[in-house]
């Protein structure tokens, strides 16, 4: 199953830590590959070159987006993105870059990602803020992995 040009152009413009993983499709012939999305240096071409780094890493059945970036904004456009791709989406993990956030929007982010987007966990690191850790943990409880320097986290 390859990635069409339209999700990848929209997935530039989207960068925030997370990673999420599900499966290829059945009858899919397996992709063993990284294609670098997003970053600061490379030669010209129809993606954006800009602070920060997302890669989509295709192995053994399962797609895993590691994107790198500053802005909460976008978390939730990604997720979307890659939800069109496959629905089950597993795990958000990293910062979710909410620092300065109102708990409110805080708490809107985490029912987008429980309710409407149906992650199944979320692992909450650097620049979530301990409310945001709070939040999360009341939204996810027990689907909520501690995440930071060594965590391991455990997927499917």
């Amino acid at each position: 199953m390859s990635i069409d040009n339209e999700w990848i152009t929209r997935c530039l413009a989207l960068p925030i830590v997370l990673i999420l993983t599900f499966a290829v499709q059945a009858g899919a012939q397996e992709v063993k590959r990284i294609t670098i999305l997003y970053d600061a240096f490379g030669v010209p071409s129809m993606l954006q070159k800009d602070w920060g780094f997302a890669a989509l890493v295709e192995y053994g059945g399962r797609r895993i987006l590691f994107d790198a970036g500053n802005n909460a904004k976008i978390l939730e456009k990604i997720l979307a993105e890659a939800a069109k791709l496959d629905t089950r989406l597993y795990t958000v993990t990293g910062g979710f870059h909410l620092v300065l956030t109102p708990q409110e929007e805080m708490q809107r982010v985490a029912s987008v990602l429980q309710d409407t987007l149906k992650i199944e966990r979320v692992a909450p690191g650097h620049c979530t803020s301990e409310l945001g850790f709070a939040v999360f943990l009341d939204r996810f409880k027990e689907r909520f992995d501690q995440a930071g320097l060594g965590a391991g986290i455990s997927l499917p």
